[in-house]
């Protein structure tokens, strides 16, 4: 059409948004489909009743709970975050440097529409969230992928591949990490490769943008440092979000930034939603003023734990063929299925079997993860998870007979 923008040749729907529509439609049909497809946190873990206590307070007690907010964001939920963030993520955050956004996803997007011209490089772990690739191919930005390991990065290829991208004349801009309960592959990065991720970004003179996630999402031994707590340079730029422990829906995300990036980040952010949703921050604020987030935190820990560890016994009974990595953070696991297209496995277990999971592919930056499939272990029931792991290993037997 003559009306349409050069720009949409960069612009590719979602593999996450094709399955969770086809779910819809399924079950609009009358048939019931387990998702191991979405990364929502267990409804019955989030203290819904908690917060339908708050949610009725803030609306008959703060009329500003209906109306704009501050592009920035409600002051209170910055301070409130900013003894969060320093609490959780070890390191200071001031209020005035923080900006409320509609999840880390519309942090990360506002960060690259001002910090990316189409043909700069971005260096990304292969894999990664699939949404945070779209968002940089969708704004013109050329992804190189370096191989993501148990614990983490492989730190020496990256600086291989910066350093040749360096002296061929590349404009390299940004490194883009979730270190911690990495999506999708639940990687958790070491400290050694944190500390070390940190000086190749000083050497080449890049930035970092590190996605926080899942930090509030580990499931064994203590949240590692993050990136940021190490930066004395202010190469690290962070994005966060209350999703994982408060739930999903309520799109509370920011964005951590110095004064000239900040302004930066408002005034793009200004025309495109204004504000993030005034009555979810009123909300948020409660939350955590009342340490809501510290029983949902612990609670998350618990229950995820268990249906990971159901996960995992479940595929090295059923799918012993399959190859994965013991997630210790996040939400999910990859699963690696030997001699199988992941692509039409994933179809074909939706449509015959009814169990939704995504493809691998899409999460590389290159062929990789043809005969993968991402699994979420926190949305689905004990009893779901260990159904879903039956139907994939029933129907991985019958591929390879």
């Amino acid at each position: 059409m003559k009306f349409l923008s050069h720009r949409i040749s960069w612009i590719e729907p979602s593999p996450l948004a094709k399955v969770l529509g086809r779910i819809s439609e399924l079950s609009k049909a009358g048939f019931k489909v387990i998702s191991l497809a979405a990364g929502d946190p267990d409804p019955d873990v989030v203290p819904r009743k908690i917060l339908a206590e708050i949610s009725s307070y803030v609306i008959e007690n703060i009329p500003g709970s209906v109306l704009y907010t501050p592009t920035t964001g409600v002051e209170d939920l910055r301070i409130e975050l900013s003894k969060f963030i320093k609490e959780y993520d070890g390191y200071e955050a001031y209020p005035e440097n923080i900006i409320i956004t509609s999840g880390s996803t519309a942090a990360l997007d506002l960060l690259i529409r001002i910090l990316i011209d189409p043909g700069d490089i971005v260096v990304v772990e292969n894999p990664s969230y699939v949404v945070s690739l779209y968002a940089f191919k969708q704004l013109g930005a050329n992804l190189v992928g370096v191989d993501v390991y148990s614990d983490g990065i492989d730190t020496y290829t990256l600086e291989d591949k910066i350093r040749r991208l360096k002296n061929e004349g590349k404009k390299i801009k940004l490194i883009y990490t979730i270190p911690t309960g990495q999506n999708p592959s639940g990687a958790t990065m070491s400290i050694d490769k944190r500390r070390h991720l940190l000086e190749i970004a000083s050497k080449y003179d890049l930035l970092i943008i590190e996605d926080m996630a899942y930090n509030y999402v580990v499931l064994e031994g203590s949240s590692p440092p993050t990136i940021k707590s190490f930066d004395r340079e202010d190469r690290v730029i962070p994005i966060g979000t209350l999703s994982k422990i408060m739930g999903t829906g309520f799109r509370v995300g920011w964005v951590v930034a110095t004064d000239l990036i900040k302004k930066y980040v408002v005034s793009e952010k200004q025309p495109i939603d204004y504000c993030a949703p005034a009555i979810s921050q009123y909300i948020a604020i409660e939350f955590l003023r009342r340490d809501v987030h510290k029983i949902s935190i612990e609670r998350s820990r618990e229950v995820y734990r268990v249906k990971r560890d159901v996960m995992i016994r479940s595929i090295e009974e059923k799918i012993r063929e399959a190859e994965f990595s013991k997630p210790v953070a996040g939400m999910f696991l990859m699963l690696r299925l030997p001699n199988v297209d992941g692509t039409l496995f994933a179809e074909n277990l939706m449509e015959k079997y009814k169990v939704a999971v995504l493809p691998g592919k899409p999460f590389y930056t290159d062929d990789k993860g043809r005969d993968m499939i991402r699994l979420n272990f926190s949305r689905p029931s004990i009893d779901d998870i260990k159904e879903a792991v039956d139907k994939i290993g029933v129907l991985y037997r019958e591929l390879k007979s």
